[in-house]
């Protein structure tokens, strides 16, 4: 038995069961932002100078560069969720809030590649 009306459950509108998921998975990026967030503000406190050659010193330690590409791809994939929230809820004009989505997408998969990038230029 479903609630729909006849005319929404034709055309297919409704809820598109996929809400409790997109939840879970940004509720799951902040939490995993807390401790990362954290040990970077006092990793980064905790350095001598913020030279050059201390940060590539720093950053060239294999647990470091795998922290620091955590932080960053979990904060664009957390930002990602969260534009895509915001978009789906004040865009109401179909072309543009696809327009917004596949922007924002692809400035996100743009500043991963970048840091990914920058990470191993600075650990290597």
């Amino acid at each position: 038995m479903s609630f729909q009306e006849p005319l929404k459950r034709a055309k297919g509108l409704g809820s598109a069961h996929e809400g409790a998921h997109h939840w879970w998975v940004q509720r799951i990026s902040a939490v995993l932002l807390a401790p990362l967030t954290l040990w970077l503000v006092f990793a980064l406190a905790s350095l001598p100078e913020m030279s050059v050659a201390t940060l590539q010193a720093w950053v060239g330690q294999w647990y470091v560069a795998t922290g620091l590409l955590a932080f960053v791809l979990a904060g664009l994939y957390h930002m990602q969720l969260g534009l895509q929230v915001i978009i789906e809820d004040y865009i109401h004009v179909r072309w543009q809030e696809r327009t917004l989505q596949i922007l924002v997408r692809m400035l996100a998969f743009l500043l991963a590649l970048v840091s990914v990038l920058a990470v191993f230029k600075l650990a290597i």
